[in-house]
């Protein structure tokens, strides 16, 4: 998916009615990531985050969703995920 495609499905809009692109949205959310799960790799965490971004079941209930509450939720959501791989 493009980022012009992602940004007209999601509609993530700022509070000034801005849509926001994937990637700034990845960039918020990597960074909170690497505040919560410091020990991890750039690559990893970014990786954990677009999954996160591009996965249709997580997306779906944050259309038009502000920014700041996006990049938290998939923040928290990319960490929970990477937890999860590696108890398994």
């Amino acid at each position: 998916m493009t980022e012009k495609e992602w940004q007209n499905a999601h509609e993530i809009t700022s509070t000034k009615g801005r849509i926001w692109k994937r990637s700034e949205v990845a960039k918020h959310a990597v960074a909170m990531l690497r505040s919560l799960l410091p020990d991890t790799t750039p690559v990893a965490r970014r990786t954990a985050v677009m999954i996160v971004l591009d996965d249709p079941a997580f997306m779906r209930g944050r259309r038009g969703t502000v920014p700041a509450r996006v990049v938290e939720a998939a923040a928290i959501e990319a960490m929970l995920r990477m937890r999860r791989e590696v108890k398994s």
